[in-house]
This record gives structure tokens, sequence and C-alpha cells, in this order.
């Protein structure tokens, strides 16, 4: 996917926030329609309550659609190798985050 997008951006369609954007209307209104016609005893969903729910089920999302998009973004700029690079040393960077502000170290087995 990636090789297809810096393919895109580089030269037939140069606005990668706008592909993006469509990328998730489309996943949105894919998972509506699989929400809506799946029977009801399929899945039950759980009452949201109060705004701090809603604060907290919004993280994911919200980061989820800045990465892909800084991502796409920054196919513009940079190389493909390079970018490859930094998604591939992410595991490390949080990891290193997760120990100097957690204190958390990961075992051999889980990495």
């Amino acid at each position: 996917l990636s090789i297809y997008n810096k393919y895109l951006f580089s030269g037939v369609l140069r606005t990668p926030i706008f592909v993006t954007s469509t990328h998730r209307i489309c996943s949105f209104v894919g998972a509506s329609l699989v929400w809506q016609l799946s029977p009801s005893s399929y899945y039950k969903r759980t009452k949201i309550n109060s705004y701090s729910m809603v604060k907290k089920i919004l993280v994911v999302p919200v980061g989820f659609v800045l990465n892909i998009g800084m991502n796409n973004l920054s196919l513009n700029f940079t190389t493909l190798a390079l970018n490859q690079l930094i998604r591939a040393f992410s595991p490390v960077s949080i990891a290193m985050t997760s120990y100097l502000i957690e204190g958390k170290t990961q075992s051999v087995t889980r990495i």
C-alpha cells in the first residue's frame, strides 16, 4: 500500500489528506452497512453514559486517522525507504518511551 500511495502522491494525485479522508469515509459507510444488516443477536452495543466515555472512545480513531494521514502526507516529502525505516522504528521508540515515562520493561518473549 505504501508503494501505491507513493506512486499516487508523487504525480497522479497530490492530495494525501483527501485520499485518506475519503478512505475513512468509505470504511465508515461499509462498517455501518455491515452493522445495520447483521442480526441483532450478533452484536450487543454497550450504552455510552457520559461524555468522558465518548472522549476515551474517540482517542483511538483520532489517533489512527492522524497516523495514517501524517504517513500519507510524509510520502510527499521523503523517500519510501526512509518512510518505511521510520515506521519500522516506532515499536522501539514506544518501548523506550514507556520505560522512561512509566518504568515498564519489555520481556524477550514479548518482543
